[in-house]
């Protein structure tokens, strides 16, 4: 039986060298990654509802977006 429920697969990103930057925190841990999400671990505390701007820096370049926790 299959207890995963979320709408889309996640994806882990330990194979490829991304690294995740935002504002005022000094490490952000990418766990994975999903079409309709990122999961993510960081020393700053992120607030429910709250915007934050998470950039990911690979060799490929740099994205950055706006988030909502």
């Amino acid at each position: 039986m299959n207890t995963n429920k979320r709408r889309y697969k996640r994806f882990t990103i330990d194979r490829i060298n991304v690294i995740g930057k935002m504002l005022f925190a000094n490490s952000v841990d990418i766990i994975d990654i999903s079409a309709g999400g990122i999961s993510l671990k960081t020393d700053k505390r992120l607030n429910i509802g709250g915007d934050y701007v998470l950039k990911l820096k690979g060799k490929e370049g740099l994205i950055s977006m706006k988030c909502t926790v």
